[in-house]
Parts: C-alpha cells; structure tokens; sequence
C-alpha cells in the first residue's frame, strides 16, 4: 500500500468530497487511494476540520443587504436573513444522557439540529454549531450567535416556532413570521391570510437550501456513532459548498 505522503492533496481532497457526496465505505475509499482504512479516517478527519475552518472564514456575515434578491423578497425589503432548523438523524448513542441529549421528540429519533440562514439573494449567511435534537428553535437561535450579527432594522424572516421577537425588538430588528390562530379568535383575517401566503413563498427558499445541503448522501440514513465528533464539521462544510452550486432562486437587481 502506499504510504501518506504518496498520496496527492489533490487525490485526498477528491476522495474527501467524494464520501461526502456519494458516501462509499471507508474501506472501499481506503483501498482507491491505497492506503489503510485508519490512514483514510485520519485523512478524512484532518480535511473535514481544515475545510470547515477556511470555508467560515470565506464566507463572513455581510454587514449589508445584497444588491440582488429574489422577487418575492421585494415585498420584504428590510429582511435580512431568513432561517430555519434542520436535523439529521444519528444511530443511537450507548450512553444514557447522550440518549436523552440527542432524542428528537418531534422526529421520534435520535438528530443532530442545526440553525441555517439564507439571505434574500438565497445564499447560505449562517450556519450553528450542532445541537442535540432536544433543543428547541428558541434555544438554538438565541444562544447561535446570530443576533449579535444584525444590525438595528434588519428584519428576520422565519416560521412561527421561532419565538424570538422580544428579543430581536431589544436589539431593533423585527421578527417576520406567518399569522396565525389562538385561543382569542378561530380565523385570520383576509389581510393577514394574504401577508401569511407571501411569507411561505419566501420562506420556501429556505427550506430548498436545507435540501440541497441534504443531498450530500453522507447526511441521508442514520450518522455512524463514529462520525459523531465531527459531524458538526460535516454538516458545515456541506452547508458552505452549496454556496458554490448554482443559485437557488432566480433573483433580481435592485436599483
């Protein structure tokens, strides 16, 4: 077999992007590069931590709009991020508070939960660190670091699982989320029906992004126990190449 050091940047680079599209087996992209199992599993660790490093630092939070948007954001000039949560699902852990840490009440399963944001134009803006699949929108939101990246005006645009309005008040941005129903009244009024439906169709651009994350096979099926430790990197490297894809709405320039 042959040794590390015979093996190209190029080669290992390649082999990396191809488990995480394709997600062979460590073994059978071990024996294409030639070397051991294990060296592949220390190739692909060192490469999954050096990519998720440099590709945060290329894509820093703007501090303005873009000058490009899709056109249902026109109705919605002020927003600035649009998020939403995500999970992926993980076999489950042998410890006990592990279980509990990572058990997702809403998908029945244990996930991993993360925080993604795109902006108007439809590019990936920001991604979390990963959360065990108990944390909640709010939780993960408010201690994600995202609004201190906000500057005061800046809209936030999500679904209505997000209370965070108070907060994003005290920081002087406003929460933009879909109307709806109470204890107080049994329907919405034709005005609200109307601003909830123009939210989902913008909305809906984030909710394409999260699925073009998870195309990468190796975020499909059930995480290995043994990707664990980096699979905050895994998903974070596959959010950010996805920025590298063509556009994911058909956006417009703003005078």
């Amino acid at each position: 077999r042959a040794h590390l050091r015979k093996v190209s940047l190029e080669d290992q680079f390649f082999i990396v992007l191809l488990r995480l599209r394709t997600k062979p087996s460590e073994l059978q992209l071990a024996h294409c590069l030639g070397v051991h199992e294990s060296t592949f599993s220390r190739i692909f660790i060192t490469w999954i931590n050096f990519l998720a490093y440099e590709l945060q630092d290329m894509h820093e939070f703007p501090a303005s709009h873009p000058r490009v948007m899709a056109s249902s954001f026109q109705r919605f000039p002020h927003v600035r991020i649009i998020i939403d949560c995500t999970e992926v699902f993980t076999k489950r852990p042998s410890g006990i508070d592990a279980r509990k840490q990572l058990f997702s009440s809403y998908k029945h399963h244990n996930t991993v939960k993360f925080l993604v944001g795109i902006s108007a134009s439809g590019a990936i803006l920001f991604v979390s660190r990963a959360w065990g699949g108990r944390a909640s929108d709010r939780k993960i939101t408010l201690q994600s670091g995202l609004l201190p990246k906000l500057s005061p005006g800046q809209d936030v645009m999500a679904d209505r699982g997000f209370t965070i309005g108070k907060e994003l008040e005290e920081n002087g941005n406003k929460l933009i989320i879909p109307a709806f129903v109470g204890s107080h009244r049994s329907q919405l009024h034709s005005r609200e029906v109307t601003g909830t439906r123009r939210i989902a169709e913008s909305r809906i651009h984030v909710e394409r992004a999260i699925e073009r994350i998870k195309e990468f096979t190796i975020l499909q099926g059930a995480l290995d126990v043994s990707l664990m430790h980096v699979v905050e990197q895994v998903f974070q490297v596959c959010t950010w190449i996805t920025n590298f894809q063509s556009p994911i709405v058909k956006a417009v320039y703003l005078s």
